[in-house]
């Protein structure tokens, strides 16, 4: 694996042209693809968004051309094959979009539905020409195919993500709250050069480790509680996700001993699974769920098996039951096996692993 400091401004211009050009390979005659959601333009021209929900810029893909539209604050390294063009007013937009529509008599814009608001939606429609979706496996199968470089910075997210557990779990204490705990944490996570959190951190304690995505109060540590910590860090703008759990205090409650040594076994044989090769994600998650069904706790396993992960924290593939698609190699995923139970506990363990063919790397593994 490279180094992860390697990125170059050539590198990046190499990386961003080829993606461009297996997109490219998918457009039918007289269309285009119109991106919206940060993570897609950033994976094709590099553009980062200062604040993701706020709309800094769309992305124009004709069969012979590369067009962003940005405003007129957002820093821009400018790349040659692509065309900038400032002004995100709809006037300014509208003008210069239709322009491009007729020098390349474009009839058709494929959309991505899912991050157009009706708003953008209805804009695009006023310029007369037909609106389509854009088949969501056009950029999912790519993004979910790193390359070496996306893999290294994975890596060392993942690197920093256990570096940072480790220097936490040593400082915790009782009397500390969900909401301290979890700032100590992001405070160590950006000492050790993340970026910022993957998302947002969970931390949770006694009853609250019973709701996966349960979001840190004032409820104080005690000794003799079950503990759950779900988080990550970003490093050249790439995730890593783990999640531990664990007893703190000498008095474990023997179901949580239980349901903790069902969890950790589903999660070795998902892992030993990955190790196949022409794995779907679907038999995956069979592994993981027929173990857990088989102690009785399968209604208490409440989510998918895993996911994958990059620029976005949940990416494709997603590791569930009916998906029948067949795992790349060189892929950034997780596995997560859990079981909830209400008004008690929860245990859940993962880490971000990288699959390629047979192989399989454990990124967060302290």
């Amino acid at each position: 694996m490279p180094d992860v400091f390697a990125y170059s401004p050539l590198l990046i211009l190499k990386m961003n042209e080829l993606r461009l050009k297996k997109l490219r390979q998918n457009i039918p005659t007289r269309a285009a693809i119109f991106l919206s959601k940060p993570t897609d333009i950033f994976y094709l021209t590099s553009f980062g968004f200062l604040v993701p929900e706020e709309r800094e810029a769309f992305l124009l893909v004709t069969k012979e051309e590369t067009i962003l539209f940005h405003h007129s604050f957002s820093p821009v390294t400018k790349l040659s094959f692509c065309q900038y063009v400032t002004g995100l007013n709809p006037e300014t937009l509208s003008t210069n979009l239709g322009q491009i529509i007729k020098k390349h008599n474009l009839h058709n814009l494929l959309v991505d539905k899912n991050n157009l608001v009706v708003s953008e939606w209805e804009f695009l429609q006023s310029l007369g020409v037909k609106l389509e979706p854009l088949p969501k496996e056009w950029l999912e199968q790519a993004k979910a195919q790193k390359d070496e470089q996306e893999l290294a910075a994975i890596s060392k997210a993942g690197k920093i993500s256990a570096q940072a557990f480790l220097s936490l779990k040593s400082q915790l204490k009782a009397g500390q709250t969900e909401i301290e705990v979890a700032n100590k944490l992001e405070e160590i996570l950006k000492k050790l050069g993340s970026e910022k959190p993957a998302f947002p951190t969970i931390v949770a304690f006694g009853e609250n480790t019973a709701l996966p995505h349960h979001q840190p109060t004032t409820k104080k540590l005690d000794k003799n509680l079950p503990v759950l910590i779900d988080f990550g860090a970003t490093f050249e703008h790439y995730r890593s996700d783990m999640t531990r759990s664990w007893w703190f205090g000498d008095e474990v409650d023997p179901e949580y001993e239980q349901i903790s040594k069902i969890v950790l076994e589903a999660y070795h044989k998902g892992l030993e699974q990955l190790k196949t090769k022409d794995l779907s994600a679907a038999k995956v998650d069979q592994v993981v769920r027929t173990h857990i069904n088989s102690a009785r706790y399968g209604q208490y396993f409440i989510h998918t098996t895993g996911h994958g992960l990059g620029l976005d924290i949940h990416e494709a593939p997603s590791l569930y039951l009916n998906n029948p698609t067949l795992l790349a190699n060189k892929t950034a995923l997780t596995i997560e096996p859990g079981i909830y139970l209400p008004k008690k506990f929860g245990f859940r363990y993962e880490n971000t692993l990288i699959k390629n063919g047979d192989q399989v790397v454990c990124a967060t593994l302290e």
